[in-house]
């Protein structure tokens, strides 16, 4: 059985910024961790938080009663009024919407996961997914978030963007993590026109992506296709790179974006 990790008892951790209100702030970190777990009783929360008892269940409760939580046997989990904030982030522009038609295309052309990512954050956030059919698969949920120097969409984001890659944290045996390395492949991104990721933010995954254009002539998001290594030889790569060179270059064109 798996367990939860304590925090150390004491002081609540909370900001030091003025300007925040304490209580929405310690509601975010609730549904934060709710997120990062499939399901919390209330003494589990409040361990994992920092807080007490009593007032844990009180913002549990309270974010109950507004749908933002949900509880059942005596464990809560995000609810759908959380889902739906989050669907609103979606719909701040129409890429999302416009994406989902080529997205859906490639991914029955190629048989593989397809995804839309953005940076944010000092990382990559995947914004939307095509999953692909197969049992063994790639799985990009919108939200979920990966390396920018170590995954196909975050290099390409690098290489035609406005972001910097922050720590080169090593993730697997082939991660870049060296700067003037780093620069090398970039400037390969950039003549070849899409990105690689060769196993390099997890071990045996292969992912190939292309860049989508705003209208200042960067990088504003990233389609990519992801599927097992054993499956999506360097040579299929280059293709499906190819293939999401031109679904991207429609979809920077349909979005009144412009490339370089």
């Amino acid at each position: 059985m798996s367990t939860i990790p304590v925090r150390p008892r004491g002081r609540p951790r909370t900001t030091d910024d003025p300007s925040t209100v304490v209580a929405v702030e310690r509601a975010i970190r609730l549904l934060r961790l709710l997120a990062a777990h499939d399901g919390l009783t209330v003494s589990e929360a409040a361990e994992l938080g920092g807080q007490p008892l009593a007032s844990t269940f009180r913002a549990l409760t309270t974010l109950e009663a507004e749908g933002m939580v949900e509880s059942e046997d005596m464990r809560f989990r995000i609810g759908a009024g959380a889902f739906r904030l989050g669907n609103a982030f979606l719909r701040r522009d129409s890429l999302v919407a416009r994406a989902a038609a080529p997205m859906a295309r490639l991914r029955d052309e190629l048989s593989e996961t397809v995804s839309l990512a953005i940076a944010s954050g000092g990382e990559v956030l995947h914004l939307a997914e095509a999953e692909g059919p197969r049992q063994l698969r790639a799985n990009f949920p919108p939200g979920s978030r990966a390396p920018l120097h170590a995954s196909a969409s975050g290099k390409a984001l690098l290489a035609w963007g406005a972001v910097e890659p922050g720590a080169l944290v090593r993730h697997t045996s082939l991660t870049i993590t060296a700067a003037a390395a780093l620069d090398r492949e970039l400037s390969g991104i950039r003549e070849r026109g899409h990105a690689l990721d060769d196993q390099e933010s997890m071990e045996g995954m292969r992912s190939v992506a292309a860049p989508i254009f705003g209208h200042d002539g960067r990088a504003h998001a990233a389609l990519a296709l992801s599927a097992p290594a054993f499956r999506l030889s360097l040579s299929d790569a280059q293709r499906a790179g190819t293939a999401l060179r031109a679904a991207a270059d429609l979809l920077t064109a349909a979005t009144a974006g412009s490339g370089p």
